[in-house]
């Protein structure tokens, strides 16, 4: 299994092809954090050891997982507006069940086949000491399409990521 080991310099001789962020040194190592800051854009892939891990590159860090009757891997949540301090998180979810499947669009990203065990964490962390909290995600063994919807709803602005299973084809 692939180990995402954060801003910490790989171990065991593993190689990470990024722009160091640490050291000034032209030589410096790469870590996955690094990594995962070269993604440019709101979402991308990048190879860690044998597998792949999603990043958001956007300031995610009340991102959630939700399960979903709308695509069997769920869906990743990152709310970017809260309506009111305190609320609870029922009127978030209420607004994302009311999210058609229409609603979501491809974005050309398809995670490879997996375990279909991910965890998901903040990029600069590593376990199994986490720092920040983590959520612990178990989808169906397979490949996966990534489809994004963004949804101004109920006084929420969220981006919702769907994991959506392609069947090996």
């Amino acid at each position: 299994m692939a180990q995402w080991e954060g801003a910490v310099v790989p171990r065991n001789g593993r190689v990470v092809n990024a722009r160091s962020r640490w050291s000034r040194e032209p030589d410096a190592i790469a870590t996955d954090y690094d990594a995962a800051c070269d993604v440019g854009e709101l979402l991308g892939i990048i190879p860690v050891s044998t597998g792949a891990a999603l990043v958001l590159g956007d300031e995610v860090p009340m991102s959630t997982w939700v399960p979903s009757p709308l695509f069997s891997g769920g869906l990743i949540v990152v709310p970017m507006t809260w309506p009111h301090p305190g609320m609870t998180e029922e009127p978030l979810l209420a607004t994302v069940r009311s999210v058609d499947r229409s609603a979501f669009a491809s974005n050309g990203l398809t995670l490879p086949r997996s375990s279909g065990r991910f965890i998901l964490c903040a990029a600069c962390d590593a376990g199994p000491n986490w720092i920040y909290a983590t959520a612990r995600i178990a989808v169906p063994s397979n490949q996966y399409e990534v489809r994004s919807a963004e949804v101004c709803k109920a006084g929420f602005w969220l981006r919702l990521h769907a994991l959506d299973e392609t069947y090996a084809r």
